[in-house]
């Protein structure tokens, strides 16, 4: 919910901040990957799991490179980078999500889905197939060239864009750390 709301402070300043429209774009990945997130602890049957678990693929893979084509052009980097990360930008988070809805058919994302029951509820056991491991190298590999722009950009600049880009940084380490667990 609340990344719901930031979505929406984001979307009315998207256009005074350089490469805003794509952190609008990562905000609005955060809130459906969370809505699905949600959705998916809700529900109790594999099908339904399932279901919920490939509507996150919508944004999962989206999100390290929004992030990254927004720093990108929030600490004016070159052309080629931008190039390279608008085509990535759309070729991978569609080849995930196409292998996530296709999955039944390869099992190359999620070999199994088994559930369990504890104290979180019924929670679903997702195995791990080649996919999985693939967008997680070319989702971590996107977040450590955010991080090496970010350390640039902080090496660079001076002043108070030097202190946003550090607070980017800063501001990374949480869900990165979650994620690596889950990972």
């Amino acid at each position: 919910l609340l990344s719901f709301f930031v979505s929406i402070a984001v979307y009315q300043r998207k256009g005074t901040v350089r490469g805003g429209d794509y952190f609008f774009l990562m905000i609005v990945a955060v809130s459906i990957w969370c809505l699905g997130g949600t959705f998916e602890q809700a529900v109790t049957t594999v099908e339904a799991k399932t279901f919920w678990s490939v509507f996150t693929y919508l944004a999962i893979p989206l999100i390290p490179f929004a992030f990254l084509s927004f720093v990108l052009r929030f600490t004016q980097s070159s052309g080629f980078h931008i190039k390279l990360t608008k085509i990535l930008f759309f070729i991978f988070p569609a080849t995930a999500f196409l292998a996530a809805a296709t999955n039944s058919y390869h099992k190359l994302l999620w070999p199994a889905v088994t559930l369990s029951n504890g104290a979180a509820g019924i929670t679903a056991d997702y195995g791990h197939g080649l996919f999985f491991y693939i967008v997680v190298v070319v989702t971590y590999s996107a977040v450590g060239a955010t991080i090496l722009h970010l350390l640039r950009g902080i090496w660079s600049f001076s002043g108070l864009f030097r202190k946003q880009l550090l607070l980017l940084l800063i501001a990374q380490i949480l869900p990165i750390s979650v994620n690596a667990v889950y990972v």
